[in-house]
C-alpha cells in the first residue's frame, strides 16, 4: 500500500507535472492535482501513520518530497529563496487542509481557488515588504533632489 500511494499520489502527478514547459503551466497543473482530486487514499495514509511505524516514515519522506519539488519549482520560476520557501509551506499546507476535509473542488471554484493560489506562489514582493520599499525608494528620490 505505501508504495502504490508514493506512486499515485507523488511520483506519478511530478512525471506529469514535468511535462509542462513554462513554470506558471507546471504551477497550474500542480494545484490542480492538488485541489481538483479526491484525497481519500491521503487521508488513509495519514491515518494509518498515526499507528503504524513505516507508514509514519513513509509520509514523513513523501511529505519532505513533495515540499522539495514544490520549493524547486518556485526556485525556477524565480522566487528568491527565502520566499520560496515561506510559499511552499503556505501552498503544502493548503493542500493538507483541502485533503484533510475531505470536499473536493470544481468547476469556477477550483478555478478561484487555483488563480489565487497562483498568485501567492508566483507573486513578486510581500505587500508589506513592497510598501516598504516603495516608501524607500521616495524617501531616496526625495533626498536626491534636494
Amino acid at each position: 500500500m505505501i508504495e502504490h500511494w508514493k506512486q499515485v499520489a507523488t511520483e506519478a502527478i511530478i512525471a506529469d507535472i514535468e511535462r509542462y514547459e513554462s513554470h506558471e503551466e507546471r504551477l497550474d497543473a500542480l494545484l490542480r492535482h492538488a485541489f481538483g482530486h479526491g484525497a481519500a487514499l491521503e487521508i488513509r495514509m495519514r491515518v494509518w501513520a498515526e499507528s503504524n511505524t513505516a507508514a509514519a516514515r513513509a509520509l514523513d519522506d513523501m511529505d519532505r518530497r513533495r515540499r522539495d519539488y514544490i520549493e524547486r519549482v518556485r526556485l525556477e520560476a524565480g522566487i528568491p529563496p527565502a520566499l520560496a520557501g515561506i510559499r511552499t509551506q503556505v501552498l503544502y499546507w493548503t493542500y493538507l487542509g483541502a485533503a484533510l476535509s475531505r470536499s473536493k473542488l470544481t468547476g469556477e471554484r477550483l478555478e478561484r481557488i487555483v488563480t489565487e493560489l497562483k498568485r501567492i506562489a508566483l507573486g513578486g514582493l510581500p505587500a508589506k515588504l513592497a510598501v516598504t520599499e516603495d516608501s524607500r525608494r521616495h524617501r531616496l528620490s526625495g533626498r536626491s533632489g534636494g
